[in-house]
């Protein structure tokens, strides 16, 4: 039988899903002030601003989100995904290399990395990074 909150947290992600980004941010504000310790919520809200354009909000759920639980790979990953759209990239380095450490295999964030390589100009690691992603695949 599914709870509650796992309903409203599949309901969550139909709406992110289905691109219904307004509607998940105004269900994400009521899902976390209900369960304020659901990293999962805050991560669908984050989503939710950062594909609407709302970036500073996205950044500050998901710097909220990594303070509160640092060993988690997917907060890092997409706190560094939205360092790189604002030209944080030495900060969003930083952020997949620590996912990486805690989920080697994180394919998102191998990739991620490669691309934010490339941004510096670091060719060889960023063609290490891809050739991860491939082999992996």
């Amino acid at each position: 039988m599914t709870s509650t909150k796992e309903r409203e947290l599949n309901t969550l992600i139909q709406l992110f899903e289905s691109r219904s980004l307004d509607q998940l941010v105004v269900a994400g504000k009521q899902y976390t002030k209900k369960y304020p310790h659901n990293g999962d919520g805050w991560n669908l809200l984050a989503l939710g601003y950062k594909n609407l354009g709302n970036i500073p909000e996205a950044i500050k759920i998901y710097e909220f989100l990594v303070k509160g639980a640092p060993k988690t790979a997917i907060f890092l990953s997409n706190l560094g995904n939205t360092y790189m759209m604002v030209g944080r990239i030495s900060e969003g380095i930083a952020c997949y290399e620590k996912a990486l450490e805690l989920e080697p295999n994180l394919i998102n964030a191998i990739e991620a990395l490669g691309l934010a390589y490339l941004e510096i100009d670091q060719t060889g690691k960023a063609i290490s990074s891809f050739q991860k992603v491939i082999s992996l695949d």
